[in-house]
């Protein structure tokens, strides 16, 4: 079972290599940044990208 961001509840199973990503310090505080909206990885990566920042791994 996939979790969304947003679910809190935890008595959803979670597949630790498929339903979480390690990141950095600076990503992780950069994906809850936005108020009300939790960015997923992807989200992230694309605004680096559009950014011009050489750090979204690609």
């Amino acid at each position: 079972m996939r979790v969304s961001p947003r679910t809190r509840d935890f008595a959803a199973w979670v597949h630790p290599t498929e339903d979480l990503v390690a990141v950095c310090p600076n990503c992780h505080a950069m994906l809850h940044r936005p108020k009300g909206k939790t960015l997923t990885v992807d989200e992230l990566v694309e605004k680096m990208k559009q950014a011009g920042t050489n750090s979204a791994g690609g």
